[in-house]
């Protein structure tokens, strides 16, 4: 396959379907060359030096060769048949290693449904390089879906107007894949007394309003059982657990991400940064301007 890429115009009829694509490429960088190559748009370029915040969702994909990948809580490699979904306004960097190169399949995503689908993503999918399920099918589809793309739009790389649905659907089933084998929440008690059940619908819905009555109506409890079997087997209050799962996925984006601190009081269910503000001093000691500006972990 002929490396390639393009970044799409985005105007008021795609804006309108709340989920677009806003880019596609791929291309193979060989040992000892630079990375990455010029000529992409300067919102998505960037510099090992500087790295890059993006405003879309990327899912990128190495198919040969090895390298690194980093955002500001973590630095891992990045080996072949792994992907990593970005979310919108992470700091992250990554790059081929000198002596291997890489190719790389990638693809953005932006609208109001990603938003939506990342506020139930994010504290349960590792951002980080992961093995993808079948990787060489997996590839081989990746590819074929840019071609198709690129050749739909014509043959140079350059910008093209979106938007077909097929490519739409298409760039979510890769997207799917990779997120339906890695989708995780934090391992939970065994339980045959309801408790487990209540704690995953606690994790599924903790960035919406919800009251501990809804809690126990959704796993068929009276309110009282339900807390009082919560006393048992968690040590915590179901309302202390919800906000404790609010304040950890705070954290993260606080840490991760530049987004503002109000527009993260609302992502993780708070309805008001003065409530994300009371529940980070409980139950981490600072205000959530002092976590962000904490260093985070080194080379």
């Amino acid at each position: 396959m002929k490396p390639g890429y393009h970044y799409f115009e985005v105007g008021e009829q795609e804006i309108a379907t709340g989920l677009y694509l806003t880019s596609v490429g791929w291309g193979g960088v060989r040992a000892g060359e630079s990375y990455p190559a010029p000529g992409h748009p300067e919102d998505y370029d960037f510099s090992w030096s500087r790295g890059r915040v993006l405003t879309d969702t990327a899912l990128v994909f190495i198919g040969t060769g090895r390298g690194e990948f980093e955002t500001r809580l973590e630095k891992t490699d990045w080996l072949p048949g792994q992907a990593v979904l970005l979310p919108p306004g992470l700091w992250h960097r990554y790059r081929p290693w000198r002596d291997t190169g890489w190719t790389e399949s990638w693809l953005t995503l932006s609208g109001e449904l990603t938003g939506r689908l990342w506020q139930q993503w994010e504290g349960s999918l590792p951002i980080r390089p992961l093995a993808v399920p079948e990787p060489a099918a997996f590839g081989r589809d990746f590819e074929r879906f840019i071609a198709t793309v690129i050749r739909e739009s014509g043959e140079k790389p350059g910008h093209a107007r979106p938007q077909s649905l097929t490519w739409v659907a298409a760039g979510l089933d890769l997207a799917g894949r990779f997120i339906d084998a890695h989708l995780e929440s934090t391992p939970l008690p065994v339980s045959d007394d309801g408790v487990d059940q209540a704690l995953r619908f606690i994790r599924n819905h903790s960035h919406r309003p919800l009251t501990v009555q809804q809690m126990a109506a959704a796993v068929g409890m009276t309110r009282r059982t339900l807390e009082r079997r919560f006393a048992q087997s968690v040590g915590r209050t179901p309302r202390e657990e919800l906000e404790w799962l609010r304040v950890q996925r705070a954290r993260k984006l606080l840490v991760e991400t530049r987004r503002p601190i109000k527009e993260i009081a609302f992502l993780c269910g708070f309805r008001e940064p003065r409530g994300l503000i009371r529940a980070c001093r409980r139950w981490l000691g600072a205000a959530p301007g002092r976590l962000r500006s904490a260093p985070a972990g080194g080379e």
